[in-house]
């Protein structure tokens, strides 16, 4: 990913719309110590810090559903990438420093220009990849980085692209919980054109064998001349019922099961079949 970022970093100051001096100097990414000596105009993007994003952090998993299957995954990494920019001149002199000054005020302005890295440049991440431009940071003390580096302090800017990193692969977490519903309707029959209302209740179930859905099963109460076909998922509904008992057949090729229920249910999974 830094590598990929590196790349964007550099199509940005080749940009066409980009400062013609901006274009026309070098991009390096080398580390700026004593023998760095760059023989032309260049930007250096030193690679400063990479650290966790705390602020951005998410310690919820994510669940998602497939075929019928529900899979669990760690959120995104948020990452900062820092980069210290300078500028470097081959002049000499007074034109060494003129060269430098505006070197940098150019990359400068031209980076705080993208709030967020163009998404055409960086595919594949989830969220947009916001760009800070000179960011104040106390924890960085300048004076100790050029000390470390052994040259003279210079004149910089830090530059920090804020990335998601998907580190863990999605892991089964288990079938979708099947919820029952009870539904009440209030049903007009049609012949009446309002002048009568009747109650109505639907019932539902899932009709399985040995443990797994069974489908295209036929699920009837007989004595109601009520009948349904379950589908891929082994579910059923039966609708329209009034309060009573009811004696609930299930069959598929040589296998079937009934047993008696109440309407409406009194526990959980009522109407379950086990063929």
């Amino acid at each position: 990913m830094i590598q990929t970022l590196d790349t964007v970093l550099k199509t940005l100051l080749d940009d066409a719309a980009a400062p013609l001096t901006l274009r026309n100097a070098d991009v390096s990414f080398e580390t700026p110590a004593k023998t760095y000596n760059p023989n032309s105009a260049t930007i250096n993007l030193f690679l400063l810090e990479v650290k966790e994003n705390r602020v951005l952090r998410d310690p919820e998993p994510i669940l998602q559903v497939s075929a019928g299957v529900f899979t669990k995954k760690q959120p995104p990494v948020r990452v900062d990438v820092t980069y210290v920019v300078t500028a470097w001149s081959a002049e000499n002199g007074e034109d060494k420093i003129a060269e430098e000054h505006e070197l940098l005020a150019l990359a400068l302005a031209w980076f705080s220009r993208f709030p967020v890295v163009p998404g055409a440049l960086l595919p594949g991440q989830p969220f947009p990849v916001p760009l800070f431009t000179a960011l104040p940071d106390n924890r960085l003390n300048i004076g100790e980085f050029w000390s470390a580096l052994g040259i003279p302090p210079r004149a910089a800017f830090t530059l920090t692209a804020t990335v998601a990193l998907d580190l863990a692969p999605a892991a089964p977490f288990g079938p979708p919980v099947e919820s029952k519903e009870l539904i009440y309707k209030k049903l007009l029959a049609p012949q009446t054109l309002g002048a009568q209302i009747e109650e109505g209740i639907q019932i539902g179930g899932v009709v399985t064998q040995g443990g797994n859905p069974v489908e295209g099963a036929t699920v009837a109460i007989t004595s109601l001349g009520l009948s349904a076909t379950t589908d891929a998922q082994g579910r059923y509904s039966l609708s329209i019922l009034k309060t009573g008992n009811y004696t609930l057949q299930a069959s598929k090729g040589g296998s079937s099961a009934s047993k008696v229920v109440p309407v409406p249910p009194t526990v959980l999974h009522q109407y379950d079949i086990q063929l």
